[in-house]
């Protein structure tokens, strides 16, 4: 208290002494009037400054610490003046910048005392210093320059079966870490690709750490199908066992398996249920017309018309149109499309050309192709083409046999045989009768008999039977001739000799119009054949050539008593560029005939011997007089091991397996046994036997084995089949073994005794009899036939048979009962329209409409009121583009391009550019009952 007394006393005296110096000194500036002056702020260090100072001193004031400048106070009349520079606050420089990190001002607008910098990591970094900040002091910069370290996340303990692909146990921000199985028959669960992320956490893990588990498939829900059997979940190569609910059937009939499908299993493919209907192209395809024609989807029982177009049939070639019904199966009755009227070139061997560019080349209705035929055939009424109808090719025959009547003569006999008609080229020989000299030849030609009487009466020699249009001159025994004005001889020269021989002018010349030309020239290494233009007599040659020979021209026009050819006869038909037959390749056959040459162009193709694979390009091409480089080989192969006996698990992964390759299994029976499986030259050889097996029993004296029996074993559910060795020897007890569990037998082995003699005939049949040959007494196993009377019918029988002393065969005959309309063919119709009624025995005959194959047949028999006789029409295939281009397939010859293939027809086809083919369909398929399996490339 007392010294708090003192100290107020103190201020109280020194405020005093101020203000009574003031009044003192009246020019003097004070430390008060500095506070007030304009430019005076907190900067400046006044701690030093006197309370007044008398007018003309000057005063020097500094900065507080961490500022700096000069200020120069100066006492004028009472007032302050100054010289220098305000106080700024003194700079620090630049903080520094941290690595891995960003800056910023969190205090002040500069680097200068009393500023304060925070730091702050990049993304994925953190900060290992203890502080984040400096501030800007009166020495510079406090602290020291952060320090950000990389996140780095915890290591990743994955199993041994799986691939790690990055550093998953020092990982850092940004890091990204993949996984994968090692085995191509495992699948990835849980996590594919993980990365580090901003936290130091590993991001992706939300569905587990990585594994690798087997291949499985879960029985999957199918709407409208159930799955058969209680297995909840299958393993790769498994097949699901489903089936549709009524009035459904399978979206695709290929049967779904397990498949690992990238990194997931999936049922391949999916097993789905769809409705049964019967489906429409729409639009229609060409030719095609629909009523309803707005639908393209059918029910069971609906019904369509189809329509074709002019120049289109279905069904047959004659029918333009035709109901068809949706079958419950989802097909239609009738096949509802529209095929157009085509013609294939004829498999005729009486042709000897056919205008046609490549030999599977078809014409349209109402197309026409030039044709000749062969030697001793001519065409039908002189027609020179054939047209495509809607009943195949007119005429029809396109070729007739060159026939010719035989000639009477009063003056001449025939000597030799004689025939009411002769073939092409048959020679007859005439002999003048009494009254007349000479003899002559006439040759059946195309137009007829080739050749003139020349027998002469032997009391002159007339020239009355010259012909018209030839003058004639006799003197003496010779006759000079030449042709009337507007003919010529067929030889060069305009006159010619004859001579008087036996009555008989010899060596008289035939004269042709000068504007025809005549006979037709040799053509070396080929053929003209005479003809006309059609409509016209102008008459032309039709060139054929050899085999082998390509022809520079067609036809050769006659102009004006000449033929009009620019050149010889000897250069029209010119050898081609031909390569010799193609190499040969082990184990392979090459698919069209031999022959010694072939014309460049052609293409020959390979094909391997069962059990072998063909490797390399199938098909070669003769180019300038060599084939292409062949690189083909046939490797045998064992096809997939199949279990019919189902004693085995095993996965056979493929369908095709090389001498060499080995798959394992293990047996179902109690044991157990592991074994192994090797292809070995196109057979399977196993290590292990899975199947429970009965040693075959050794057979007394009389008793034989029928079963066909390669081992001294049988498998369970096999049977052994017994019989006697002696005809007259019955088998007592049961003939027929199986094979049961733990290599029992069902039944004891039988025996054989001497069967009895039939002493009395078979008992007589009504309206009907034993056919003759029988004999008394009967023995074991002798058999007596019997036929029913005319109109009489049998059931049962035909034979009785002496049976161990009894005749068994039961028989009877009844009137036979007529039939009525034959059944309907599914695609496919009688060849004869059909009757009303038909009698006992009566036969129809069956065709399938284009493309279908007949299976049995081609007849149905009536028997006693019912039509016996199995037949069926085998569908074609359908290879549709759309589906093609889905497959990323192409046709791989021309040959191939058909949209439709008969049963049992072979396709190749081969991958579009780009892609790739490396499945288990091959490349060439074949259509089955109406299915062809299309390949996919990749």
């Amino acid at each position: 208290m007392h010294v708090l007394t003192k100290s107020c006393i103190l201020l109280l005296w020194m405020h005093t002494l101020t203000f009574v110096k003031s009044q003192d000194n009246p020019g003097a500036c004070t430390l008060e009037d500095f506070k007030k002056y304009h430019l005076y702020d907190g900067n400046f260090d006044i701690s030093g400054m006197q309370a007044s100072y008398p007018g003309g001193r000057q005063v020097r004031v500094g900065c507080n610490v961490g500022y700096s400048g000069f200020f120069k106070l100066i006492c004028v009349e009472g007032k302050w003046q100054h010289r220098g520079t305000n106080c700024q606050p003194r700079s620090c420089g630049h903080p520094g910048d941290a690595q891995f990190a960003d800056f910023q001002l969190r205090k002040g607008d500069d680097f200068v005392f009393g500023s304060e910098v925070v730091y702050t990591c990049h993304k994925g970094f953190q900060m290992v210093s203890r502080t984040n900040f400096r501030r800007c002091m009166a020495e510079g910069w406090d602290g020291v320059i952060p320090v950000c370290e990389a996140q780095q996340c915890p290591s990743i303990n994955v199993p041994d079966t799986v691939n790690v692909m990055g550093d998953a146990e020092e990982a850092t921000y940004g890091n990204v870490v993949q996984f994968s199985c090692k085995s191509s028959n495992h699948i990835l669960k849980g996590a594919r690709e993980i990365y580090c992320d901003e936290n130091g956490d590993w991001k992706g893990l939300e569905d587990g750490n990585p594994k690798c588990e087997a291949v499985k498939c879960e029985a999957p829900v199918i709407e409208n199908g159930l799955i058969l059997g209680d297995v909840k979940e299958y393993t790769e190569h498994e097949i699901l066992n489903y089936e549709c609910n009524p009035q459904y059937k399978r979206v695709q009939e290929l049967p779904s398996r397990c498949t690992k499908v990238g990194v997931k299993a999936e049922w391949i493919p999916r097993p789905e249920c769809e409705e049964i209907k019967c489906e429409l192209t729409l639009p229609p395809l060409r030719g095609t017309t629909y009523e309803p024609a707005y639908r393209n989807r059918f029910s069971p029982g609906e019904t369509i018309r189809v329509t074709c177009g002019e120049r289109y049939w279905i069904v047959e070639t004659r029918t333009l149109s035709v109901e068809t019904t949706c079958q419950k199966n989802g097909e239609w009755a009738v096949r509802p499309v529209c095929q157009e009227v085509t013609c294939s070139r004829p498999e005729d061997g009486l042709l000897s050309y056919w205008e046609v560019s490549w030999r599977w080349e078809s014409k349209k209705l109402g197309d026409t192709v030039r044709y000749t035929c062969r030697s001793g055939y001519k065409r039908k009424d002189g027609v020179t083409q054939a047209t495509c109808t809607r009943d195949g090719w007119e005429p029809n025959p396109l070729c007739q046999e060159i026939k010719c009547r035989r000639k009477h003569f009063n003056n001449a006999d025939i000597i030799g045989k004689i025939q009411a008609e002769y073939r092409y080229n048959d020679r007859v020989q005439y002999n003048c009768k009494r009254g007349y000299k000479g003899s002559f030849t006439l040759i059946c030609r195309e137009d007829g008999w080739y050749g003139s009487n020349e027998c002469k009466a032997i009391t002159g020699c007339p020239t009355t039977n010259l012909a018209t249009n030839l003058k004639h001159l006799p003197h003496g025994d010779k006759l000079y001739f030449t042709c009337e004005d507007g003919y010529k001889f067929l030889t060069k020269g305009w006159w010619g000799e004859a001579t008087c021989v036996d009555g008989v002018w010899s060596g008289v010349e035939s004269c042709i119009e000068e504007q025809k030309c005549g006979d037709v020239p040799v053509i070396p290494n080929g053929e003209g054949i005479l003809g006309s233009t059609e409509g016209q007599s102008q008459e032309m040659i039709y060139i054929t050539c050899n085999p082998l020979y390509s022809a520079k021209i067609e036809e050769i026009t006659c102009r004006d008593g000449r033929w009009d050819l620019n050149g010889s006869f000897d250069d029209i038909c010119k050898p081609n560029q031909t390569c010799s037959p193609p190499p040969k390749v082990e184990n392979a056959v090459i698919t069209t005939p031999y022959r010694k040459q072939y014309p460049s162009g052609f293409e020959v193709t390979y094909q391997c011997r069962d059990k072998y694979t063909i490797e390399g390009n199938a098909t070669i091409k003769c180019t300038a007089e060599k084939w292409e480089e062949i690189n083909i080989q046939c490797i045998l192969y064992c096809e997939k091991l199949m279990d019919e006996s189902q004693t085995m698990d095993f996965t056979a992964e493929k369908e095709k397996y090389i001498t060499g390759e080995t798959i394992e299994y293990q047996c179902k029976n109690k044991a157990g046994n592991i074994g192994t499986a090797t292809c070995q030259h196109g057979n399977w050889a196993k290590t292990t036997e899975c199947e429970e097996k009965c040693r075959v029993p050794e057979t007394p004296a009389g008793l034989t084995i029928t079963t066909d029996v390669t081992d001294d074993q049988i498998r369970k559910g096999q049977h052994l089949t017994f019989a006697c060795e002696a005809s007259n020897h019955i088998i007592k007890g049961n003939a027929t073994l199986e094979c049961l569990e733990n290599e029992r037998w069902s039944n004891p082995l039988p025996r054989c005794e001497a069967a009895k003699d039939c002493r009395r005939p078979p008992p007589p049949l009504s309206h009907g009899r034993a056919k003759p040959g029988t004999r008394y007494p009967y023995r074991h196993n002798d058999k007596v036939e019997y036929v029913c009377d005319t109109d009489y019918g049998m059931e049962g029988g035909p034979f009785k048979t002496c049976v161990d002393g009894d005749w068994v065969g039961e028989m009877r005959c009844h009137i036979a009962h007529g039939c009525g309309r034959p059944p309907h063919l599914s695609d496919g119709d009688t060849k004869s329209r059909p009757k009303y009624q038909y009698q006992h025995n009566d036969k129809v005959e069956y065709i399938c409409q284009q493309y279908y194959v007949m299976e049995g047949g081609p007849f149905k028999t009536c028997k006693d009121g019912e039509w016996t006789g199995e037949i069926r029409c085998l569908r074609p295939c359908t290879v549709n583009r759309d589906d093609m281009n889905r497959h990323n397939i192409q046709f791989k010859h021309r040959r191939d391009d058909k949209l439709y293939s008969e049963h049992n027809d072979v396709i190749g086809f081969e991958c579009k550019r780009g892609y790739t083919h490396d499945g288990a369909v091959g490349m060439r398929q074949k259509c089955e009952h109406g299915v062809i399996h299309l390949p996919t490339c990749q």
